[in-house]
């Protein structure tokens, strides 16, 4: 019997021990340079965070301008500025949350996992790209501004991106494609493809897409076909602000074709036709055939 208690105790440390490790919180004091993520003077622990790291930064202001960032989570407020050359990559799915405010700077990335919600505000500036994550305003309410570029949810299957939350208590999330940006949304197939998904209870949700670029990009080998159709929005919340604009700023990437957005506006539905010489030739085609007819 003492043999197995004993057993159970060391096993008891022992996990103790690495639940420590695998949650190990690590303090910005600034005391380095007081600017860059990767000075390890800038840590209470004279290291920077490695991926078992949950960080506070407490409202301090900090630059990732290294590739190779790594941390758990953050803990509590603060503002992070991913520069040029920077990539902040995090394990956990809080890693958007419990920090003010993360600016993706021209030149950095924010690949964020597809099973996370931004629970953050959050600006993809000019140059800079963010990929992945399931919603925004899911949790807490939060605003994405795009300038740059957002890719959401990742590439391996269609689904939604949803902003804000139905349920009580009510959440809000707020997306705005900005002049200058773009929104890369994955197709799979006719009918099969990224979406958003406007929730929340009242007007606080937000889907502003009059501006900028939405590019729908081929995945798993899929060819875009003439008649093939994509629904790009649902509106669950009929109190949200919908600004989604005419449609004409969509285009596929790596195709000629082009798309008819006659169904966008009211319902987030475009059609996929020949782009505007291939329908001048078959208009072309059709009067030969009526003169020959004659």
């Amino acid at each position: 019997m003492r043999s197995c208690v004993t057993t159970a105790l060391l096993t008891g440390v022992i996990l103790f021990a690495y639940g420590t490790v695998a949650q190990a919180a690590i303090v910005w004091n600034g005391e380095g340079d007081g600017v860059n993520w990767s000075d390890p003077n800038n840590w209470d622990l004279d290291r920077v965070p490695n991926s078992a790291d949950t960080v506070t930064l407490n409202n301090s202001t900090v630059s990732v301008a290294v590739a190779d960032a790594v941390m758990d989570r953050f803990s509590n407020g603060g503002t992070v500025n991913i520069d040029n050359g920077g990539v902040l990559t995090g394990s956990h799915g809080y890693t958007l949350r419990y920090i003010t405010k993360i600016n993706v700077n021209d030149g950095g990335l924010l690949p964020a996992g597809a099973t996370w919600a931004i629970r953050s505000n959050v600006d993809v500036n000019a140059g800079g790209r963010m990929t992945g994550t399931h919603g925004i305003g899911t949790n807490e309410t939060r605003t994405l501004n795009v300038w740059g570029t957002f890719e959401p949810r990742g590439t391996s299957a269609a689904g939604a991106f949803s902003l804000g939350a139905s349920a009580s208590p009510n959440y809000d999330g707020r997306l705005y494609l900005k002049d200058g940006g773009t929104v890369v949304l994955d197709v799979f197939a006719t009918a099969s493809n990224e979406y958003f998904n406007v929730s929340g209870q009242d007007s606080g949700s937000v889907l502003d897409l009059s501006a900028g670029s939405i590019v729908l990009r081929p995945q798993a080998g899929y060819a875009v076909q003439i008649g093939d159709v994509f629904d790009l929005w649902e509106q669950p919340n009929a109190n949200a602000v919908m600004n989604v604009g005419d449609g004409s700023n969509i285009s596929i990437e790596g195709s000629a074709l082009t798309l008819d957005t006659s169904r966008w506006v009211g319902e987030g539905v475009v059609t996929v036709i020949p782009e505007p010489t291939g329908l001048a030739l078959i208009g072309l085609g059709g009067l030969f055939l009526r003169r020959r007819r004659r």
